[in-house]
C-alpha cells in the first residue's frame, strides 16, 4: 500500500468514526427540536417555570424616560430580551416588528423589547428609521437575570394580571399565525 492509499484509508476511517459518534447525538436533539417547534403557546413547565408574578423593574428608553413594568398593568406585555450583536436575536427582529404593527394601536396590549446592549448608539444604529416597538436599555443584564434569562432571545408574555403566563427560548417567528393566537389567548 502506497503512502498517499494509507493516507486516504486513514481519511476514510476517521470520517466513519466521526459520523458514528455524530450519529446519536445528532438523534438526540429531534425531540428538542420537536418541543420547541410545538411549544408556542404552551403554559410554563410546573418547575422551574410555573405561572408566577411577573418581576417589577425600571429602565429607561430612548429618550432617557423612566418606563417601569408596573406602568402596563392591566394590558398584556410582551418582553423581549435580545441585543444588536445577537444573531438569533437579528433574525427575529423582523418578526417582532410585524407584530407591533399587527397589535398597533390597542390599549390591552404593549412590546416591550429589552435590550443587554453597552449603549444606545448600537441601537440607533440597528433602528435607523426607528421602531415600532419599545425599547429599554439593560446593559448589565441585571433584569434580564432577574428574570432568568442566561441567553438571548427570551421572551416572556405577561396577563393582564401581571402574571407570567408564557416563556419562550430563542428565537420564534411572531408574525405567523399561531404566535398571533397565542397572544390573542391573553388579550
Amino acid at each position: 500500500m502506497t503512502v498517499d492509499q494509507r493516507t486516504l484509508l486513514a481519511i476514510a476511517v476517521a470520517v466513519v468514526l466521526m459520523g458514528a459518534l455524530a450519529w446519536p447525538a445528532a438523534q438526540a436533539l429531534r425531540p428538542e427540536v420537536e418541543r420547541e417547534q410545538k411549544q408556542i403557546c404552551l403554559p410554563l413547565e410546573p418547575q422551574p417555570w410555573t405561572v408566577r408574578p411577573a418581576r417589577p423593574f425600571t429602565l429607561k428608553d430612548f429618550a432617557g424616560r423612566d418606563i417601569s413594568l408596573d406602568d402596563y398593568r392591566g394590558r398584556v406585555v410582551f418582553l423581549n430580551f435580545w441585543a444588536t450583536w445577537c444573531p438569533p436575536c437579528v433574525d427575529e427582529m423582523g418578526a417582532l416588528e410585524k407584530l407591533a404593527k399587527a397589535f398597533k394601536g390597542r390599549d390591552d396590549f404593549v412590546m416591550l423589547a429589552v435590550s443587554e446592549d453597552q449603549s444606545w448608539k448600537d441601537i440607533r444604529t440597528f433602528f435607523p428609521r426607528g421602531t415600532a416597538l419599545t425599547v429599554l436599555m439593560d446593559q448589565d443584564w441585571t433584569v434580564a437575570h432577574t428574570w432568568g434569562t442566561q441567553k438571548l432571545p427570551d421572551t416572556y408574555l405577561v396577563d393582564k394580571q401581571g402574571k407570567v403566563r408564557h416563556y419562550f427560548m430563542n428565537k420564534r417567528d411572531w408574525s405567523s399565525p399561531q404566535a398571533l393566537a397565542c397572544i390573542q389567548s391573553l388579550l
